[in-house]
């Protein structure tokens, strides 16, 4: 993690002033995953988590245009800037399974994931994935790549009880939208 961080001041693409912290030229706040979870678990009890994702999905897509616009940036560039900033932002560990440019689909793990440490410390039963936040940027990132409507699923999430956190990224239609699991998640 120091390693990306001194990779983002040399580069001056982070900079910590009184009051700022800016990012690849974005102002951004360090929040304390408590304030992110009470949001979600409210937004979810009226069941609305799609707000979170397409939210996510919106800041994806443009995170991804500003990178490339600004910095010039290719595929495998944007996709290792992302995991570094993912990663450094304290969401947790991520590790790609695959990203196959000729299929446009990418499988990923998300270890130590934030938001799922958080329900599980606190003994919080969950029915549904939760990591609605990492998988909107995933699907907004894509959709920038490649120039399409690409979604993300969140297909094993340890807070129900899976050993891992697994992301499929992949275009919109590919998907079996009459899975409920599925559906629930892009709807």
């Amino acid at each position: 993690m120091f390693s990306v961080l001194k990779k983002l001041l040399f580069a001056r693409q982070i900079k910590f002033e009184e009051g700022k912290i800016v990012l690849f030229n974005q102002r951004i706040n360090m929040v304390p995953v408590y304030s992110f979870a009470t949001l979600q678990m409210e937004i979810e009890k009226i069941g609305k988590e799609e707000i979170i994702y397409q939210s996510m999905k919106k800041l994806g897509r443009q995170w991804t245009t500003d990178l490339q616009r600004e910095y010039k940036t290719k595929h495998r560039a944007v996709i290792e800037w992302g995991i570094n900033v993912v990663t450094l932002a304290g969401y947790g560990t991520v590790e790609i399974i695959k990203d196959s440019v000729e299929k446009k689909a990418a499988v990923y793990l998300l270890k130590d994931s934030s938001m799922v440490d958080y329900i599980l410390k606190n003994k919080i039963k969950v029915k549904h994935p939760v990591d609605h936040m990492f998988r909107g940027m995933l699907a907004g990132t894509y959709c920038t790549l490649y120039n399409m409507d690409m979604d993300c699923v969140e297909t094993k999430c340890r807070a129900k009880g899976d050993k891992v956190c697994e992301f499929v990224v992949k275009e919109r239609s590919k998907f079996d939208l009459k899975d409920p699991k599925i559906k629930r998640q892009i709807a």
